[in-house]
């Protein structure tokens, strides 16, 4: 086995143990939250550059005041 192989097997299973780890704390919907927020700031950030930290950061506030029902 290659140590390239070697490398690429260990990043995997520690993405895997990072992904339990971060799923037994929070919810589904959380990280869909997150992944959507930091999409929304990278397409803003290919358009307008303070539009990618105003609605990310105006829709994790909304959620944090307001929680998602």
């Amino acid at each position: 086995m290659s140590i390239v192989s070697r490398a690429a097997a260990a990043t995997g299973r520690a993405i895997v143990a990072v992904a339990n780890a971060v799923s037994a704390e929070v919810g589904f919907r959380e990280i869909l939250l997150f992944a959507g927020a930091g999409l929304i700031g990278y397409g803003l950030f290919l358009v307008w550059l303070p539009g990618a930290f105003i609605v990310p950061g105006v829709l994790v506030a909304y959620v944090a005041v307001f929680g998602v029902k």
